[in-house]
């Protein structure tokens, strides 16, 4: 029996209950909408774009350009340069012209292996295959849920899971977050079991994409969990291994994707109105672009987040112990922590939400009735920002003069509730 269920429900449950109902109702709609139109636009779309000349996946084509590298037998090309990548691009979803969208593929060679089966498929089947790929990452999550949850709290946040805005973009997109959920919640379940160099092992397939990686990492060193380092170690030699599997020359012209992310993100105009994190809500709000920041920009960003690092640690490292709430406590704060500071935070990356609302359920019998309310005001909150994207934003510009990003301040605000609970509660196990 789990936490969830092991304690008298309070009086205002039906309210409660209500009030979640409620906010379902919308994004059920929301998500019915968007499901319908795409698989109305995907059925009818002429070889491998929609009718407005869209490709199937707008994301998805920067994978499968890589099965395409894979097919012509020029994956060593993958990184060598935009016009290299365009030309795989086009190649790969069969278009009229050069495919002329800022994107890229910059993900590190050995994530390369996930698209070697498609390479003999069209670029239809390349998309199902990779979406049902994708969806088995999320299926490992779910499973990891329901062993910390039980039945009926597992249900609720997985319908809402479902539901979320992020979870359709990445349906929609043909994107990889699901891998990061997938990710995160695996070695989140084997550190509360005190499997911590299996974990280790799990933690270092982040290293895809590293910035969602920035706070679990540290609190692992700042914790003494040298076994889940070590695990983390390992996994990373196997990776240089497959990466150096792919082609040496792929592995050398990936340290320039480096620069040129860099680039982008710091210098491209409006480039963090596509973004939720704490530097998002800085570059938005003030309209000045990274590069351009003084050193007072950069406070409003590095303080809090140094903060939010700091409460975060105090609660989850000292004492570390799997099994406790305030362990759990500290799990969610510390990936509330990571949507935070992070450097890159697309809507789909948001999904991790779920991971951190997974062990602030664990633990909510035991907390005082405010603490549901707050949480589910966060929530509420951060899901309308993220729904709203840059439409939002442009609409508060017209309206107001100014874009004001609050889903990283709700994801902060709970953050910091979770890791002041932690921190008053025993260190003795559940």
């Amino acid at each position: 029996m789990t936490d969830v269920e092991t304690t008298k429900q309070p009086r205002s449950r039906p309210w409660f209950a209500l009030a979640i109902f409620l906010l379902l109702i919308p994004a059920g709609l929301t998500c019915w909408f968007e499901y319908v139109i795409w698989a109305e636009w995907t059925l009818e779309a002429p070889g491998s774009v929609w009718k407005d000349g869209r490709p199937i996946g707008a994301d998805f084509v920067q994978f499968a350009a890589v099965a395409e590298a894979w097919r012509l037998g020029r994956i060593d090309e993958i990184y060598e340069s935009q016009d290299r990548q365009r030309e795989f691009f086009t190649r790969a979803a069969h278009l009229w012209k050069p495919y002329a969208a800022i994107l890229s593929f910059n993900y590190p060679p050995f994530t390369c292996w996930l698209l070697r089966p498609m390479a003999s498929l069209t670029y239809r089947q390349r998309w199902v295959a990779w979406t049902l790929l994708q969806f088995s990452f999320a299926l490992a999550a779910l499973w990891c849920w329901r062993k910390e949850l039980g039945p009926r709290a597992f249900g609720i946040v997985a319908l809402g899971w479902f539901l979320s805005p992020p979870v359709c973009n990445t349906f929609i997109l043909g994107h990889q977050a699901f891998m990061a959920l997938g990710i995160v919640s695996v070695v989140l379940f084997l550190l509360n079991h005190e499997r911590d160099f299996l974990a280790g092992l799990a933690l270092s397939l982040l290293l895809y994409k590293p910035p969602l990686g920035i706070v679990l990492g540290p609190m692992l060193i700042l914790a003494r969990r040298w076994r889940a380092v070590f695990g983390v170690a390992i996994g990373a030699v196997l990776l240089v291994a497959a990466s150096l599997a792919v082609s040496l020359k792929a592995c050398q012209d990936y340290r320039g994707m480096a620069k040129e992310l860099l680039d982008l993100a710091f210098g491209w105009p409006d480039y963090y109105v596509k973004h939720f994190n704490l530097l998002a809500f800085v570059a938005n709000y003030l309209e000045v672009k990274p590069y351009d920041f003084t050193w007072m920009h950069w406070s409003l960003v590095i303080v809090p987040c140094l903060m939010l690092f700091s409460l975060t640690a105090k609660a989850w490292c000292f004492p570390w112990r799997p099994g406790t709430s305030r362990w759990s406590a500290g799990a969610s704060a510390a990936l509330l922590t990571t949507l935070v500071s992070t450097p890159y935070l697309y809507s789909y990356d948001t999904m991790i939400a779920a991971v951190a609302g997974v062990y602030s359920v664990k633990t909510w019998n035991q907390r005082p009735e405010w603490h549901r309310w707050y949480i589910l005001a966060c929530v509420a909150i951060a899901g309308y920002f993220v729904a709203g994207d840059i439409t939002l934003m442009e609409q508060m510009q017209k309206l107001f003069g100014f874009r004001l990003q609050l889903a990283p301040l709700a994801f902060a605000a709970w953050a910091v509730l979770e890791s002041l609970w932690a921190i008053n509660q025993p260190t003795t196990r559940n």
